[in-house]
């Protein structure tokens, strides 16, 4: 099993890699796996990263946008997961917390959102 920043590396790569990459990888599924998340890469355009089996962001790299949710689950451990892949997308953007109210870079949060990347 990988360790979080490993696997936070590895979605990093998959969401960045070219054509002639997925050649190797397609059909692999499961890219990275920890004791509680997993890197899934479905094919050469999509790639998922998923936290206790809830899928926190999900990768449409021919439109490049990105799809952020908690699934319901606001904590530290959610937060931290979407942060990490924030900063492997390269965005600039983070999730952070004010009186108990989620915001990404001072917008409130809402499960289902978009951002380009």
């Amino acid at each position: 099993m990988a360790t979080k920043t490993e696997c936070a590396k590895i979605f990093e790569e998959a969401t960045h890699w070219g054509d002639k990459h997925w050649k190797a990888k397609e059909g692999t599924g499961i890219a990275c796996k920890t004791n509680n998340s997993k890197i899934i890469a479905h094919n050469k355009d999509n790639v998922t990263y998923k936290l206790h089996n809830c899928p926190i962001v999900e990768v449409d790299k021919k439109k490049r946008i990105a799809t952020l949710t908690s699934c319901g689950y606001e904590t530290k451990t959610t937060k931290d997961h979407l942060n990490l892949a924030l900063k492997n997308l390269g965005v600039g953007k983070r999730v952070s917390q004010k009186k108990k109210i989620w915001y990404l870079n001072g917008e409130k949060f809402k499960d289902e959102m978009k951002i380009k990347y």
